[in-house]
């Protein structure tokens, strides 16, 4: 009986001493609804800062070669260090005109350079992404999902 007794006697806690309310969790769904329905179907993946998991691009396209790597135009929780310039060297031989097996082949060497900047999640500031100068990010180091 005493065992009974300490049950009666606990208060039953309201929602406000529980910090939770049932309306927010309504109001959090649709909200949530309402943003994955805004998602295009061709999305290839839902990107994640990989430290404190806050959604970073809802509408993405997965690299050709690296798995791992994303591109996207459309961003949110994403801050651009543009005090963080990173310059993209890329040297490679072209044939600069074709002759035949038996003659010489003429080479040039094209030097493209390409600037992109540090981008890091706005809620953490894990670096997540560069940006290009055409205003794309390259995310790659995020958790797809």
């Amino acid at each position: 009986s005493k065992k009974l007794l300490n049950q009666e006697q606990r208060k039953k806690l309201t929602n406000d001493e529980l910090l939770y309310d049932p309306e927010l969790d309504n109001q959090d769904e649709l909200w949530m609804e309402k943003k994955l329905s805004q998602i295009p179907s061709g999305t290839d993946a839902i990107l994640s800062c990989p430290l404190c998991f806050t959604p970073l691009s809802y509408h993405t396209q997965r690299h050709e070669l690296y798995s791992n790597q994303y591109r996207a135009i459309f961003v949110e929780n994403c801050k651009i260090i543009r005090t963080e310039k990173l310059l993209y060297n890329e040297n490679r031989l072209r044939n600069k005109n074709r002759k035949s097996k038996n003659e010489e082949l003429s080479n040039e060497l094209i030097t493209g350079q390409e600037t992109y900047y540090s981008v890091v999640c706005e809620t953490c500031g894990t670096k997540v992404a560069v940006i290009d100068e055409d205003e794309v990010f390259h995310f790659f180091n995020v958790i797809p999902s």
